[in-house]
């Protein structure tokens, strides 16, 4: 069984399968490829949206990436990797999206304690060499 695509932009929002009315009415988006989403809601199958032409085959991985940076700002908390307490919820006390830093722009910066951290938010794939 595959993961199916459980959000949609509507309103430039991401909103869950279950928030939004059946069928083409929900008026959602691909969060990729803002192509129009039918949202499936029948009595079988786990609630979801699918492409309503052509899938663009990212609209997962990018929803999951965007609710991953919207939860960061909103929860303003993150448990950090070795050589951090990974078990700890650390408090972000400032948190920014996609802001150039340079010659990069990180996915989210926040700070910790004073401290400036990077966040790349890791979905399917890694980052390359140059931006790490």
């Amino acid at each position: 069984m595959s993961l199916k695509l459980p959000y949609g932009f509507k309103d430039g929002r991401l909103c869950h399968v279950e928030d939004v009315e059946r069928g083409l009415k929900c008026a959602c988006v691909c969060p990729c490829c803002d192509g129009a989403l039918i949202a499936r809601k029948g009595p079988i199958k786990v609630a979801h949206f699918a492409h309503h032409r052509e899938d663009c085959g990212k609209g997962l991985e990018t929803a999951l990436h965007m609710m991953a940076k919207e939860i960061l700002e909103e929860r303003r908390e993150i448990a950090l990797p070795k050589p951090a307490i990974p078990t700890k919820l650390y408090s972000i006390e400032k948190v920014s999206l996609e802001r150039r830093l340079g010659d990069i722009i990180p996915d989210v910066t926040i700070y910790i304690e004073g401290q400036l951290i990077l966040v790349e938010v890791v979905v399917t794939h890694g980052i390359d060499e140059w931006k790490s």
